[in-house]
């Protein structure tokens, strides 16, 4: 059961000063994130609209194009590798002058799992502006931000937060860094993906039981950039590894390692979520 807020918990903890930027974006800073993944779209959105942001999601580029013929945004945060129409294709046709999107010159930054320069390139030469790896980190995100949408960022305020030390399993100091230490989004992001993460290895199952390998590799990626998210490398590392692989006979046979990897994974998140009081113990 989630409680509704965080209070402090002395044991086995470290204290570490950190600030947030609460950005003075006005109402019609307005941003559009495309992206097909549930959980990316809760966590970004989490991230902006703490930031002063008001954000519009949809899943894939069809959808991103429909939205920028009906509304107006200041930038889009594309997700490159999307059903339907992908952010390659929606970003050539919101350049398409042809088109009826209201603003064929929005910025537009892209969001991909890979950071080769060729990756770089290719986003460039499909129209967009710049590019962001995931997973996401805050300062990462918003520096882009403002670099393409300023707005005036002299309001910040510091928190302190008391946070457990990390763990193998669960990379805690790199969670918090993507957060930037604060402890009521890390909070929020963890019971998200107590909710959310057995979505992610039924569907790896039902495609190996399948013999899917296309499926397998999908899914694969979709788990490996959740893990990646939330600071868990052992998970992410497996995830990468039958996504890499991409056929049956190696997804079965890192099926268990999978199995584990996700158990303990979900045991470390609900441990931060009990040592922030937030998550009743067993």
């Amino acid at each position: 059961e989630i409680k509704g807020a965080a209070s402090d918990n002395t044991s086995s903890v470290s204290h570490a000063d950190v600030s947030w930027p609460v950005l003075s974006a006005s109402n019609c800073t307005r941003l559009l994130l495309a992206d097909d993944d549930p959980t990316n779209q809760l966590v970004t959105k989490l991230i902006l609209s703490k930031s002063g942001y008001s954000v519009d999601t949809v899943s894939n580029g069809r959808e991103a194009v429909k939205a920028l013929e009906n509304n107006d945004y200041a930038l889009v945060l594309m997700d490159c590798m999307m059903p339907e129409m992908n952010g390659y294709e929606a970003t050539a046709f919101i350049r398409d002058q042809a088109s009826k999107v209201r603003n064929h010159a929005i910025p537009v930054i892209a969001l991909t799992a890979k950071a080769f320069k060729e990756d770089y390139d290719n986003c460039l030469a499909a129209g967009m502006n710049d590019y962001l790896t995931k997973p996401l980190k805050v300062e990462k995100l918003l520096e882009k931000l403002v670099k393409w949408v300023p707005v005036n960022a002299d309001n910040q305020t510091a928190c302190s937060i008391i946070c457990p030390s990390a763990g193998e399993v669960f990379d805690l100091s790199e969670f918090l860094e993507r957060v930037l230490g604060d402890l009521d989004l890390a909070c929020d992001m963890a019971a998200t993906f107590i909710s959310k993460a057995p979505e992610y290895i039924e569907s790896v199952r039902r495609a190996v039981e399948a013999g899917d390998p296309v499926a397998i590799r999908e899914t694969a990626h979709k788990l490996r950039g959740a893990a990646a998210t939330f600071g868990l490398p052992q998970l992410t590392e497996v995830a990468r590894m039958i996504e890499k692989a991409g056929d049956l006979e190696n997804a079965m046979q890192l099926m268990p390692d999978l199995e584990a990897g996700f158990e303990q994974a979900v045991a470390a998140i609900k441990g931060f979520l009990v040592s922030c009081n937030l998550l009743e113990s067993d």
